[in-house]
């Protein structure tokens, strides 16, 4: 008996070959089957076949492929060909992939994973070489990215039918605790701002603390970008370095946006800012590269007084977005500052509220409970009612006798005080 994926074939007296065919093998091309051999009649055979044909649709190829050759032969290239049609135009979605996240994906995967795992067939990688990949990283970040690469390879691994399962997915994620970034307080950006006044790179850090601009897109923002009538900024392009060089892309999370400044940076900007031409320039106007906007920053940075926290310029991003949300109380707000799409995003790595915003909240309750008569304060004209009968004006208030172990009883019906009184009498 034969069939277009199986067949069964009698080798001697009540002795059959069973054999169904599983696919080829992606690196070598060959076709790849199942032999089972199987004593008893024909149609114990023929059983076992339908068996393995049912089976086969889930069963992985068998195959000696190791790990490094699959990340080199097939998970490399299979990126580095998104990243192309990305650039094209042709790519939307998930199937969008940046030259930054294909170099991070390799650097990552050269440096923390195929040293411990590479020689390892990718039928034989479980639990246990997940541990150990993650173990071996020197800091708990290092191993949420070693973990995160390691997921994404065996993903499409288990999609080429080389891997049954992600094996990552069955292993206790590392906790990095919360990310804590380095902020500036109100006092801190009043001093940034007079340090950095007259410096190359006062326009980069205006924007920066301004309208909470990632550094790719200082370097590639133009004078033309801001309308200082109005304090709308468009953003549209990234200064990317890459393995390939500085690139223009896309923001990062491939779209444009616009913000609107506030009227301090603003007052400034219509100063600083030049009449076209990148924003971060040289000193004959040509548009700085990222690296270079970062070292000028840095540069200044080490001329601040003591006592000042020196922050990088990534956390004067952090910095703004902290800000809008203390000024604002709203993390849509600040996302939108960003260009997150999740508030999600903004609330995990990036905001971090001061004590004031928590002040003002405290205060809001504190006014609401005071109108309320929560906690036997009343309010009364020309002041709080406090629970020693006086307002904060000291004038005395009417209340009812205090009694021993019980301070002032709100005069409600309802009150369970009042049911005490008139127990009592």
């Amino acid at each position: 008996m034969r069939s277009s994926n199986g067949s069964v074939m009698k080798l001697g007296k009540d002795y059959y070959r069973v054999q169904v065919e599983l696919g080829r093998d992606v690196v070598t091309g060959k076709r790849m089957r199942v032999t089972r051999r199987v004593r008893g009649s024909r149609r114990t055979a023929e059983k076992v076949m339908a068996e393995l044909l049912v089976q086969a649709g889930a069963t992985p190829v068998v195959s000696s492929m190791t790990f490094a050759q699959y990340v080199e032969m097939v998970f490399l290239p299979r990126k580095a060909d998104m990243v192309e049609r990305t650039r094209r135009g042709e790519a939307h979605g998930r199937n969008r992939f940046k030259q930054t996240t294909y170099d991070a994906y390799e650097a990552r995967l050269r440096l923390h994973v195929t040293p411990h795992i590479g020689d390892v067939p990718l039928m034989e990688i479980g639990t246990r070489e997940v541990r150990m990949v993650q173990d071996a990283q020197a800091t708990e970040a290092a191993k949420v990215e070693a973990r995160k690469v390691m997921g994404a390879v065996f993903k499409e691994a288990v999609y080429d039918e080389l891997m049954g399962e992600n094996p990552v997915t069955r292993v206790r994620p590392p906790d990095p605790g919360e990310y804590q970034p380095d902020l500036l307080d109100e006092e801190d950006i009043d001093v940034y701002l007079w340090h950095f006044r007259g410096t190359r790179s006062e326009n980069v850090v205006l924007l920066a603390l301004g309208g909470a601009y990632r550094r790719g897109e200082l370097a590639a923002m133009d004078a033309e970008d801001v309308d200082l009538d109005t304090g709308v900024v468009s953003v549209g392009a990234s200064m990317v370095p890459t393995s390939k060089g500085v690139i223009e892309d896309t923001p990062k999370n491939h779209k444009a946006r616009t913000n609107v400044l506030p009227g301090f940076i603003l007052e400034r900007l219509r100063e600083t800012l030049p009449e076209s031409g990148p924003v971060a320039r040289t000193l004959d106007g040509r548009r700085l590269k990222p690296d270079m906007v970062s070292r000028l920053y840095l540069k200044e940075l080490k001329t601040l007084p003591e006592g000042v926290p020196r922050v990088t310029l990534k956390n004067l991003r952090h910095t703004a977005l902290t800000l809008v949300f203390d000024a604002t109380g709203d993390m849509e707000a600040a996302a939108m500052q960003a260009g997150h799409s999740s508030q999600s995003t903004s609330r995990k790595y990036y905001v971090r509220p001061h004590e004031a915003p928590k002040m003002r909240v405290a205060e809001k309750v504190d006014e609401f409970a005071r109108e309320r008569g929560l906690g036997g304060l009343r309010r009364a004209e020309g002041g709080h009612l406090a629970p020693d009968g006086t307002t904060s004006g000291g004038e005395e208030k009417g209340l009812s006798e205090e009694r021993p172990g019980q301070s002032w009883c709100p005069q409600r019906e309802s009150n369970p005080c009042l049911s005490l009184e008139r127990a009592a009498s």
